[in-house]
């Protein structure tokens, strides 16, 4: 990266990142550096913060992530915990206006670093961690247009979009991604609902990985197992998807029954085809592609014997994963190719062909089954289950025949399958959907005249046909008995990719109801490549309200006002698939894009200017911004003031006004001078957000000082600050009104805010004219000539003052509730683990006062270093991050007394007594020698060592907790602490 702009590029802490991603891994080695601080004791927000920066962690985690999906590196409780912990540094470390998508937006930067970092070079890799910083302020423009580079789509906030596929593939069968990979990537697209299909079996860590990630994930999940079945000399897919389980637990228990494992073991049709369809992908790599795959990574890769394929895999399904896997190791480990990737491999078999559908084997002598043997051998091992019929190369006469040979029992049709349909393998879709909306409605004369119609069909063709059409005219003559069998259940459709993320020519999973998402999002897909499937689906969108919780003291104004003012109002949506109909003009579009845009190799530096000011050092871009602003401001004061004062610094004045709103406004919302001594008045402050209303609060100068109150007020109507103020003042404040909320949306900030900022010029109307009649007291008792004149030259700087004095208080007000939301989330989720430890305790010590016993740690941690490490360790991460909290964190005092409030007698003295263990010095310290918060825990122990001992001061008085003989003299203890930690040269 060299050239004279270069120098202006990325920021210090982007090459300081870029380091530390090299440093995980220096010398091919994996640097195990932030193991401990993943652990799922520690909060995002709590000590750990001055352990490790977030995106440090943030990297770690999803490196840790990438490694644990590569196949056979690790097992699956690894990948489960591994998203565990990335899950929680993501959505619960970040906190933004559009919460869940920055969440979306920041995984899928990490996946791109680090599941490509191998072919990234210095330039990408900086871009991207530059991206990732920028991500984690949460703005809503950049947010947007990240969601555009990478083809996603922008859900709702409120998370309640129906979007779903039910047919995907992981890597137990033929999918490229491990479990829990599939889940992760399934969350970024925005799905809420999947179902992972499997062939003849469920693998149970397969199983279990999905249930666990998709538990963590919030996914409702489904997993089907499709059943290859024979029917009139052909086959004719069932997926099964058994239900009705309590909880994952439900669902491993049943599949650990003996009568479960040998209804599997004897159903052998599909994973045998699989089998052999591996097999011959391995064959026709070895007789097609293996010089190929030589000359394009430079290997010596001998041909792949099935029998070592086939010893790697053990007892395991073999599937492409694991055949993609093992290529990459043999190659590696023979040649040892740096250029070699798990994905490079895998781009290979797809672009080459290899994993075509064609390749499919069949096996010469597998068992038959038919629908109706397979139906009452399902019934047998559990009677609650939904089975689905795939519609694949099905016509409608098959279809009528399948569902009444079926009794009923198919409840699903697949109507739609993504490959399929891509495939052309579809054939009479939209009368089968007729069919099936016929049998819902109960409708005895459409379903006589449809199959009436098919049986005139099969009479023209004549002999050939005569099995159907003695069927047909069973069917015909029990047409009441066909209706009844879906009289109380009805059959519904079913949509799904069948992807299995190998290939980019067949459509990736995913896709949503269209009217579910955002305006932004609906806006989007019509300029963009997002497939419209020809279904329509029937939603209603619901609402549901409630009074607004008494946490920042508005229940009472709930009460006195009517209707939906001050109350929560959830909003979601009801799907009746039943009613699915094909429609030229559907409302079901794909989140991925079949055509994805070819991504940056990182060969150029930047490819125009936009990339050069998205990527300029922030430093260098927040002066610029406040520059551009400060410009138009000062020539508009330079030509148009006459008075010294007002020309040469009225736009340090303008400027000023803006920059300290914004500096006590956050200040307030942090927690004003309530706030601890630890936070500085910098650490509320972005100034990012202070750049930006420095830039366009510049252009409000010749807009509302000479274009509305010269030009338009006082030239063309002779209105002025002297003789008419309110309507100088009321013009004023419109038009400022009007500008601050266009350039609220032109950021793309949220329309509520937008909104907001517009009624507040109103509300600075009457504040201004008492501002005005102020300053003309002022000036007329002071004896001033020509007030008027004065009066009419600042009317701009008093209706700026005024404007920014209601925004002051109206944006504290929101930044003092927001903060104070994310205090309330952090101490609701720590005194979970701490209820949930104390009822550890009363299991523990059935006969003693356990709250006795927490106020006093020696004892405790004496009483319980049988039980191992774990719970003693958590009790202290518990409390070290609650006093950061206190400490570190803003209106996390309030956030306290509010969470207090709301526990009885009984739970508020085992919060706070449950603090008291920091008095054990000498283990906490061992802890973080040990390694309890990293390498670096010089800053967290410095930061316990002096500052414990009057927090817990703190919560003895303030909560008028007794005190004991081991608390004496514990302000005083306070500035020896502070000095021995200066005298270990520890940072404060």
């Amino acid at each position: 990266m060299t050239g004279f702009f270069a120098k202006f590029l990325f920021d210090k802490a982007d090459y300081r990142l870029a380091d530390t991603l090299n440093e995980l891994e220096s010398k091919g080695k994996r640097v195990r550096k932030y193991d401990k601080l993943l652990e799922s004791s520690f909060h995002p927000r709590g000590i750990k913060e001055l352990a490790a920066p977030q995106e440090n962690r943030l990297i770690y985690a999803m490196l840790n992530f990438a490694e644990a999906c590569q196949y056979g590196s690790s097992t699956s409780e690894e990948r489960i915990q591994s998203l565990r912990s990335l899950r929680e540094e993501v959505l619960d470390g970040i906190h933004s206006s559009m919460h869940l998508n920055t969440a979306r937006v920041v995984l899928q930067i990490l996946k791109v670093l680090m599941f490509n970092k191998e072919r990234l070079n210095r330039t990408e890799t900086l871009k991207l961690v530059h991206d990732l910083r920028t991500a984690l302020l949460g703005q809503p423009r950049f947010i947007r247009a990240q969601l555009r580079k990478y083809q996603l789509l922008e859900m709702p906030e409120s998370w309640n979009q129906i979007a779903f596929d039910y047919h995907v593939h992981d890597s137990s069968t033929k999918g490229r991604k491990t479990p829990a990979h599939l889940i992760m990537d399934a969350w970024i697209k925005g799905i809420r609902k999947l179902q992972v299909v499997y062939y003849d079996t469920i693998p149970r860590q397969a199983a279990r990985e999905l249930l666990e990630t998709a538990r963590i994930m919030q996914i409702d999940i489904r997993i089907g197992v499709e059943f290859v079945t024979h029917w009139q000399n052909r086959r004719v897919p069932l997926i099964w998807t058994p239900r009705g389980f309590i909880g994952n637990k439900g669902f491993l228990k049943f599949l650990d029954r003996k009568d479960v494992n040998r209804f599997f073991d004897n159903k052998t049709t599909a994973s045998e085809t699989n089998r052999q369809f591996v097999i011959s992908c391995l064959k026709k790599f070895n007789k097609n592609h293996l010089t190929a795959f030589n000359e394009n990574f430079g290997t010596k890769l001998k041909k792949i014997t099935i029998k070592g394929f086939l010893h790697s895999v053990g007892k395991t399904e073999p599937t492409l994963h694991a055949l993609i896997g093992y290529i990459f190791r043999e190659a590696e480990v023979g040649d040892n190719v740096n250029e070699l990737t798990f994905k490079a491999v895998e781009e290979f078999f797809a672009g080459a062909g290899i994993i075509a559908r064609k390749t499919q084997a069949k096996p010469e002598n597998s068992p038959k089954m038919t629908p109706r043997e397979l139906i009452h051998q399902l019934n047998q091992i559990s009677p609650g289950f939904r089975l689905t019929l795939n519609l694949s190369g099905l016509t409608l006469i098959e279809v009528i025949q399948l569902l009444y040979e079926c009794w009923g029992q198919i409840n699903y049709l697949e109507i739609f399958n993504a490959k399929d349909q891509l495939a052309g393998v579809f054939r009479d879709d939209p009368e089968i959907n007729e069919l099936r909306t016929v049998l819902n409605d109960g409708n005895v004369i459409r379903l006589k005249q449809i199959v009436r119609n098919v049986l005139e069909g099969l009479r023209e063709d004549g002999k050939k046909n005569s099995g159907s059409i003695a069927a047909l005219e069973k069917i015909s003559k029990d047409l009441s008995g066909f209706v009844s069998m879906y009289s109380e259940h009805k059959l519904k459709a079913r949509i799904g990719s069948d992807s299995t993320e190998f290939s980019t020519i067949y459509p990736k999973m995913g896709f949503a109801v269209l009217p579910t998402l955002p305006r932004t999002a609906r806006k989007r897909f019509r300029h963009e490549h997002f497939d419209v499937l020809p279904v329509s689906e029937e939603v209603v969108k619901c609402r549901a309200s409630m009074p607004v919780k008494n946490i920042f003291r508005l229940n009472i104004l709930a009460k006195i006002l009517p209707g939906k003012w001050l109350r929560a109002v959830r909003k979601y949506w009801i799907v009746n698939d039943d009613v699915s109909r094909f429609s030229q003009k559907g409302n079901i579009i794909s989140l991925s894009p079949r055509n994805l845009p070819e991504q940056n190799s990182g060969k150029k530096l930047l490819s125009g200017i936009g990339d050069y000011w998205l990527y300029m050092n922030s430093n260098l871009k927040i002066t610029l911004k406040v520059a551009c602003g400060f410009v138009p401001a000062f020539m508009s004061f330079m030509l148009t003031k006459d008075w010294w004062v007002l020309t040469w610094f009225g736009a340090v004045i303008w400027f000023g006004i803006t920059g300290t709103r914004n500096v006590i406004q956050s200040v307030l919302g942090g927690g004003g001078i309530r706030r601890s001594n630890l936070l500085k008045c910098n650490d509320f402050i972005s100034w990012q957000r202070v750049a930006d209303s420095l830039f366009y609060t510049g252009f409000s100068v010749p807009l509302l000082d000479y274009l509305v109150k010269t030009v338009m007020m006082k030239n063309a109507f002779g209105i002025t600050a002297e003789h008419n103020p309110v309507v100088l003042f009321t013009c004023m404040a419109t038009i400022n009104g009007l500008y601050i909320s266009g350039h609220n949306r032109l950021r793309g900030l949220p329309a509520s805010a937008a909104t907001g900022n517009f009624f507040r010029s109103f509300l600075s109307i009457p504040l201004a004219v008492a501002f005005n009649f102020i300053f003309q007291g002022i000036l007329t008792a002071c004896g001033v000539a020509a007030v008027a004149v004065i009066l009419q030259q600042w009317a701009a700087v008093i209706s700026k003052t005024a404007s920014d004095t209601v925004a002051g208080f109206i944006e504290g007000f929101a930044d003092r509730n927001k903060n104070l939301s994310m205090r309330i989330s952090d101490y609701l989720a720590k005194s979970k683990s701490i209820f949930s430890i104390y009822s550890r305790l009363e299991l523990l010590f059935p006969d003693k006062d356990t709250i006795t016993l927490m106020d006093a740690p020696k004892q405790l941690i004496k009483d319980i270093s049988g039980e191992g490490p774990d719970l003693k360790n958590t009790m202290i991460i518990n409390a070290l991050d609650l006093m950061y909290f206190r400490m570190y964190q803003p209106q996390a005092l309030n956030g306290m007394k509010i969470i207090l409030q709301r526990m009885n007698a009984e739970e508020r003295e085992i919060f706070l007594h449950s603090q008291f263990v920091l008095k054990r010095e000498k283990e906490i310290s061992q802890l973080f020698i040990d390694g309890i918060a990293g390498r670096n825990f010089k800053r967290a122990l410095a930061f316990y060592l002096s500052h414990y001992p009057q927090y817990l001061a703190e919560i003895r008085h303030g909560y008028s907790l007794p005190g004991s003989s081991s608390d004496q003299g514990l302000m005083s203890y306070l500035q020896h602490r502070k000095t021995l930690a200066k005298s270990h040269k520890l940072p404060a």
